[in-house]
């Protein structure tokens, strides 16, 4: 007798336990799919689990060897959730499980995805990008960019007594691209029909354009490229609407942009008015299809001349492209124009 009622404990026992475990336990999450993908997030479903608490997401690239969790859901009702800031044009993995309390179910079918690509205007932008025409204060450190055409962008630091860089997440837009480093926002666009880009320098979160910089990609500074492009100059006289417009506005004759190389073969000197308004500038620095030259635009007296920056890129033997830079105007703003040789 006592042994039979032993038994029938045992066996109450363990149905309680098996109940328990029944009661606890959690099922497997199914028919997980991809709702939307874009150049940095996925956003998932799948059929809700019945008592679910929760849910868990894993992911992993080609090269983890292990999925680890990148998301909770800590809502048995929520059964989509979005995957933000992913990589562009990247391949993941992802698995879903249902939780319970302190009870997991098993893991859903692996779900593959690839990012959409980080369109950066065609690929225009993959290169190294060297700074022409800087308008911040003397002594601030320059940067050079180097698009690597997948949504990330190397910030190269060139500082008086160090070189540093870091490797940051862009976003693109059209011919537009922005993103973070140094605790500062910059936003660089592509300028068409240009091998130039121009970039706004943001310090801080206060969003407030502190300069405007012009790029080129890949350029030839040497000495060799910089003699090229003085020979194209030399004796040359160009027409230019905005320097016209400038210089008879105060009553003056413009006889066109002209350069000319000084009698000790220094750098080019440039005019564009007569004698009566006297003016000159020395080359800045040039490279292979890019010039920098300042127009001092002042005569004794004249309170509202002004000094301009221009950075002229050869189109052809005849054409160029000009960006004039005018500090007396606005310090980010640039008037464009094509100037044809006379």
């Amino acid at each position: 007798m006592k042994k039979t009622i032993s038994i029938f404990l045992a066996l109450i026992f363990v149905l309680s336990a098996l109940f328990a475990v029944q009661a606890a336990s959690v099922g497997k999450v199914s028919s997980v799919s991809v709702v939307k993908t874009t150049k940095n997030s996925v956003e998932l479903k799948w059929k809700k689990v019945s008592k679910a608490t929760g849910y868990q997401i894993y992911y992993k690239t080609k090269k983890d060897k292990n999925f680890k969790i990148r998301k909770t859901v800590k809502k048995g009702s929520t059964v989509s959730v979005g995957v933000y800031n992913l990589r562009s044009d990247k391949t993941y993995y992802f698995k879903v499980r249902a939780v319970k309390k302190s009870s997991k179910g098993k893991f859903s079918k692996v779900v593959k995805v690839k990012t959409k690509k980080n369109a950066c205007i065609d690929r225009k932008m993959v290169g190294t990008w060297t700074n022409v025409l800087s308008m911040v204060s003397e002594g601030d450190p320059v940067y050079d960019f180097k698009f690597y055409g997948n949504g990330r962008v190397k910030v190269i630091y060139r500082g008086e007594d160090a070189v540093r860089s870091m490797i940051v997440n862009c976003i693109c837009s059209k011919n537009t691209a922005s993103f973070f480093a140094d605790g500062n926002k910059y936003s660089v666009t592509y300028i068409k029909d240009s091998s130039l880009m121009k970039h706004r320098y943001v310090e801080g979160t206060g969003f407030v354009n502190r300069s405007m910089v012009i790029r080129t990609k890949d350029n030839d500074w040497s000495d060799s490229a910089y003699n090229s492009f003085m020979s194209y100059l030399n004796n040359t006289c160009w027409d230019s609407k905005y320097f016209k417009n400038y210089v008879e506005s105060r009553g003056y004759s413009f006889n066109g942009v002209s350069f000319s190389s000084p009698n000790d073969g220094s750098q080019i000197l440039t005019s564009c008015v007569d004698s009566k308004l006297g003016h000159s500038s020395k080359t800045y620095f040039s490279g292979k299809n890019i010039y920098l030259a300042f127009f001092n635009l002042n005569k004794k007296n004249d309170k509202s001349a002004s000094t301009q920056r221009v950075v002229l890129e050869k189109k052809s033997s005849k054409k160029m492209n000009a960006f004039i830079f005018d500090f007396g105007k606005s310090e980010v703003g640039y008037t464009r124009e094509t100037w044809t040789k006379r």
